[in-house]
């Protein structure tokens, strides 16, 4: 039976074309009918601005990728460009050249990005696929959401067959930090908001990305790195302007990427124009948040509201994960986020009732060795987990879990993932449709 697998993404609004010849790698170079190409199949809904919040991944954006055979320790091909449409009636395939899956057993791991339409990529040489550094240009008009993601597959062999992926399963990660801007007042029709300016922010800078792509066979690859360098200028730029009459409702008036910068400030400060009824005259507020020192895929929240004679902003902090989309049959990979003392369990609704090996991504543990065991619940339909032995896991990494289910509906059971001295610190709840 082939492993049916869906590439969930997020991307923004970036536009693609086949710009360039790929290199293949030599041992798929001769090509013969009975070769399956290799695909992607991202998913589509409405995108708000280019800041995907809702798992949106535009026909109009490209992927890049490169790949490397860990099973077999060579590369497999060099940096390619992967379109929506390009010669098959769905999904994204390669763009100017064609890339196939091997005739014999190999674990093929990709390291992609997304998003990357003002700036420069330079790949890990001679291995591509170990890791790029993506240099970003000024984003602060543009808003590109810029993103990455690893992936495998595997193609194994059972007597005389071959088992093919049918396409590649890969979950982007955000690179940028997101703040976002709700407005409301405690008095309706008096205030007319004009612009929402964030000041001296960070817009450009590079990305280096490092991965285990070429080392990855038991498990699925990670990304065990992703550091930013800031660039420089900074620059001022209006998140919101024009003419808003604030009402009693809080509506969201923008949303914004900027590059983060955990041991430094990613921006100044924003400052609020605005304009009360009858006062002839524009006014100004400046709030500089005591949080500036921000945190790649993370939305940081700014909810203001006005009355006449003072301003309150309230700011918090959430992870910047996207929403489950509504309109698709299947999707086997899953990402939840471990927050310290409150996001220590997650539930992973299976999309079928059918037998299959899926992947769950934990992000934010502490940096361990970790390992999961199945646990108890009212089903025993979980036959086999992957990791098993201490698994070394880095500041900022994500930890990646398989699981093996027989079919089944209506009942549950547990992942733990627990660290060296046997702790659990993360429990997963697998629950059949």
């Amino acid at each position: 039976m082939k492993k049916n697998l869906f590439f969930l993404a997020a991307a923004a609004v970036a536009l693609a074309s086949c710009t360039s010849d790929d290199t293949i790698a030599e041992n798929s170079a001769a090509l013969s009918n009975q070769q399956q190409e290799i695909a992607f199949s991202p998913i589509s809904q409405k995108a708000s601005r280019a800041a995907i919040l809702d798992g949106t991944f535009p026909t109009t954006s490209a992927i890049q990728v490169a790949a490397y055979d860990a099973q077999n320790n060579v590369n497999f091909f060099n940096a390619a460009e992967f379109t929506h449409n390009t010669h098959n009636t769905s999904g994204w395939w390669g763009c100017s050249t064609a890339k196939y899956w091997p005739l014999s057993p190999a674990t093929i791991n990709f390291l992609g990005y997304a998003n990357l339409t003002a700036g420069s990529a330079t790949w890990s040489s001679p291995d591509n696929a170990a890791g790029v550094t993506l240099a970003m240009a000024d984003n602060s008009t543009t808003q590109n959401d810029l993103m990455y993601a690893v992936g495998q597959g595997k193609v194994t062999q059972t007597g005389n067959a071959l088992v093919i992926p049918d396409k590649v399963d890969m979950v982007f990660k955000h690179a940028q930090a997101l703040l976002t801007f709700n407005v409301k007042a405690n008095v309706a029709s008096a205030i007319t908001l004009k612009k929402i300016t964030l000041n001296n922010a960070i817009f450009s800078g590079s990305l280096a990305l490092t991965s285990d792509c070429k080392t990855a066979t038991a498990a699925e690859p990670t990304v065990t790195a992703a550091t930013w360098t800031p660039g420089s200028p900074t620059a001022t730029f209006d998140a919101f302007s024009g003419e808003y009459a604030v009402t009693t409702s809080s509506e969201k008036k923008a949303d914004i990427m900027v590059v983060p910068h955990p041991s430094a400030a990613s921006f100044d400060s924003f400052t609020l124009t605005y304009r009360i009824a009858g006062v002839n005259k524009d006014l100004t507020y400046t709030f500089t948040p005591v949080d500036r020192n921000l945190a790649k895929a993370t939305k940081y929240v700014y909810d203001i509201t006005f009355n006449l004679h003072e301003i309150f902003i309230n700011a918090s902090v959430t992870p910047w994960i996207d929403t489950t989309p509504v309109n698709y049959v299947e999707v086997p990979t899953k990402s939840f986020t471990y927050v310290a003392g409150t996001g220590i369990t997650g539930t992973y609704t299976l999309p079928s009732a059918t037998a299959g090996t899926y992947t769950v991504s934990i992000s934010g543990l502490p940096a361990d060795s970790y390992k999961a065991e199945v646990g108890t619940g009212t089903g025993t339909f979980i036959t086999a987990v992957s990791p098993t032995a201490d698994t070394a896991v880095a500041a900022d990494a994500a930890f990646t879990v398989s699981f093996t289910v027989t079919s089944d509906t209506g009942k549950n059971q547990t992942v733990l993932i627990k660290n060296d001295e046997g702790t659990t610190l993360f429990t997963l709840t697998v629950a059949q449709p």
